[in-house]
């Protein structure tokens, strides 16, 4: 699952994508082994689902990154923008990445 560029809902974490209510539906369509992708220009939504995430019982952190675009990640590898991206990559926004593993079946 890819997560694009959510709204980070900074005064209701319920509304968040990547908030424990959104990670129990993911795993309920995910499969062991199945990758949950972030990327993102918040760097609120971005610390918070770090944090969340890496201290989660189900997921193993694949790699992460504060500054995608200048990243050997995207060099090298997983070489999409958004379109999101696209309109902005020339602007001083970073934006942040993070790839983790789902451990549960």
């Amino acid at each position: 699952i890819w997560i694009t560029h959510p709204n980070p809902q900074p005064k209701s974490e319920k509304n968040r994508l990547t908030s424990p209510r959104y990670l129990e539906k993911y795993f309920s369509v995910l499969k062991r082994d199945s990758k949950l992708n972030l990327r993102t220009d918040s760097s609120f939504l971005f610390e918070y689902t770090l944090n969340l995430w890496t201290n989660s019982q189900v997921l193993e952190t694949i790699w992460f990154t504060w500054d995608w675009h200048n990243s050997y990640l995207f060099k090298d590898s997983i070489n999409f923008s958004t379109r999101y991206e696209k309109t902005f990559h020339d602007s001083t926004i970073k934006f942040l990445s993070t790839r983790f593993l789902g451990q549960r079946n």
